[in-house]
C-alpha cells in the first residue's frame, strides 16, 4: 500500500464518524432522500448512486425497498471497499454492485429509473466541471427518471449564507466538538469545497438536461434538490 492508498484507507475509515461530527443531522439526510424517491421509483427500479462512499443510501433504500437495485460509483476503493463489507452485513448484496471511477466512465447500456448525487458536488469546480457531471448522470437517466442532489452549498460573500455558516458551526460545538476543533474542521474543509448559491444549483441542473427541478431539504447550508430527466 503507497502512502496515497494508505491516506484513502484511513479516510474510509474515519468517514462515517468525521461526516457525523460536521452533519449532526446527517442521521436525517437519507431517510429523507428515500421519502422522495419511493413515490417516483418503480418498486423494482434500477438506481444508480453517485458519489457511494461507505455505502449510507444503498443501506437506507434498501431495507425499505426490497426490489430496488444499486449501482454505486466512487473513485476510491477504500470507501467502496468498506461499503461492500457493511452492505454484505445487511444481506444486500445480491442487490447491489460497484463501480470504481467516475459517472462519466459507465458504460451507456443501462438507463436508470433514478439516482442521487450526495455530499459530493461541493467538491467540484464550476468551471464546466459540476455540469459535466451533472450532463453524465443525466445521460444514464431514462426521460423522466428523478435525481435527488443532497449537497452544502452557499455564497460565502452573502451575509444570509455568512448567518447559516455560524450557525452551522455552533450547532457541531453543541452536538460535542470543542469550539477549536469546529475552527480547525471547518478552515481545512473549506480549502478544498467548492461553494455555489443554490440558484446556481438549479441553473446547473437545467443546462445539464433536467427539468421540474425543485429544493426540498434544508438545514442550515445543507440543501436537497428533486429534478427529473428531460
Amino acid at each position: 500500500m503507497d502512502f496515497q492508498e494508505e491516506k484513502y484507507a484511513k479516510g474510509a475509515t474515519r468517514y462515517d464518524q468525521r461526516i457525523r461530527n460536521t452533519f449532526p443531522f446527517y442521521e436525517t439526510i437519507h431517510p429523507t432522500m428515500n421519502a422522495m424517491l419511493r413515490g417516483l421509483v418503480r418498486s423494482d427500479g434500477q438506481l444508480l448512486i453517485v458519489g457511494a462512499g461507505t455505502g449510507a443510501e444503498i443501506l437506507e433504500f434498501g431495507k425499505t425497498n426490497p426490489d430496488w437495485r444499486f449501482l454505486g460509483v466512487d473513485p476510491a476503493q477504500p470507501m467502496l471497499d468498506l461499503a461492500k463489507e457493511k452492505i454484505e452485513t445487511a444481506g444486500l448484496s445480491q442487490r447491489a454492485a460497484f463501480f470504481k471511477g467516475y459517472v462519466d466512465d459507465l458504460p451507456t447500456v443501462t438507463l436508470y429509473d433514478g439516482a442521487t448525487l450526495g455530499m459530493v458536488i461541493h467538491f467540484v469546480a464550476d468551471d464546466g466541471t459540476k455540469l459535466k457531471l451533472l450532463r453524465a448522470i443525466a445521460s444514464h437517466l431514462k426521460p423522466g427518471a428523478p435525481l435527488v442532489l443532497m449537497d452544502a452549498y452557499g455564497d460565502l460573500t452573502t451575509p444570509e449564507s455568512q448567518l447559516l455558516l455560524a450557525a452551522w458551526k455552533h450547532q457541531q460545538n453543541l452536538a460535542g466538538l470543542k469550539w477549536e476543533q469546529v475552527e480547525s474542521g471547518m478552515k481545512e474543509r473549506m480549502q478544498g469545497i467548492h461553494f455555489v448559491s443554490g440558484t446556481r444549483i438549479e441553473q446547473l441542473l437545467a443546462e445539464a438536461g433536467f427539468h421540474r427541478v425543485q429544493r426540498f431539504f434544508q438545514i442550515f447550508m445543507l440543501g436537497g434538490w428533486i429534478a427529473f430527466r428531460a
